[in-house]
This record gives structure tokens, sequence and C-alpha cells, in this order.
């Protein structure tokens, strides 16, 4: 059993109190951790999806994870800013398109393309190479005018650009 219930008396009525071992909690917070971590990027799929008008595969380790009306396939990766950056992984794709997105650090909005709460960066199949890492990992700064990589820039999109995905 990971916990031990003890019971004592505390004025003349019987109190339970149960005792978790810390191992035990910090277990279970590292798994809601990765529950809202992949629930999280589904909510990602589902929003490119809307936009392109699209469907979300099902599952978390499918070849793609959007399939555009006309059928092109994106895999959709996204990311919160902490530690005033954003972190990608697993970004290697063999879909028609990588979409990046990550929630806007409101400190810098004024250097955004748009009003939408989100910024976006698509990359075609050839290009991914060029930004991603081998081993499939991207870090980006949350201010665009400190990006060491440039072509990110190139990349970053307004919403309206992701509607018209062909």
């Amino acid at each position: 059993m990971p916990h031990r219930i003890t019971r004592q008396i505390e004025d003349g009525k019987p109190v339970s109190y149960i005792s978790i071992p810390l191992g035990f909690y910090r277990q279970q917070c590292e798994t809601i951790r990765l529950l809202k971590e992949l629930h999280h990027g589904k909510l990602a799929e589902f929003r490119v999806a809307e936009l392109v008008g699209g469907t979300v595969s099902p599952g978390y380790a499918d070849a793609h994870d959007v399939l555009t009306r006309t059928g092109k396939t994106l895999q959709v990766k996204s990311a919160n800013p902490t530690d005033k950056r954003w972190s990608f992984s697993n970004a290697h794709t063999e879909c028609d398109w990588l979409v990046l997105t990550a929630q806007k650090d409101d400190r810098f909005s004024a250097q955004y393309l748009d009003d939408s709460p989100w910024v976006y960066w698509l990359i075609r199949r050839s290009e991914v190479p060029q930004v991603v890492r081998t081993s499939g990992y991207i870090q980006i700064s949350t201010n665009p005018d400190v990006w060491s990589n440039r072509r990110m820039v190139e990349y970053m999109v307004p919403e309206a650009r992701i509607v018209e995905i062909e």
C-alpha cells in the first residue's frame, strides 16, 4: 500500500490521517504533468485542424497530427512560454508541413504578427532540417528581437496563413 492510515483521538472523537510517502506523491505529480502536456498538444492539434478545415488523427504516435481537406499532412508541435522561451521536442517530420504553435508572451505582443493569442511558424518538410536540431529539439526565445536563428522570423506567420495551407 502506498499510504498508511493512522487513527487518533482528538476531542474525544476518532480522527483518521493518511500518510503518503514523498516518492509516491512525486510520482503522481509527474504523471499529472505528463497528462497535462499531452492534453495541451492535442488541443493545439484541434485548433490547427479547425483553422485548416481538417481532421485530427486519433492517436498520439500517428504518422501525422492533422490531415487537411486537400490531403496535406501536418505535424503540430505546441509550447507554453516558460523561462522566457518556447521548447518543442520530437519535431522530425515526414509530413508536408511542420506547424509550431505557442501561447504568446504578453511582454512582446507588439512584435508578433497578429492579435491571436497564439504565434505560429509554418515550415515545409524540405526545410525542417535547416531549423530542427538533429535531436528533434527546437528552442525559441519568446522575444523575436533576440532570435539567434533568424530563419524563425521568416517562418513566423499570422494565423490567417495557417487557414490557407494547401
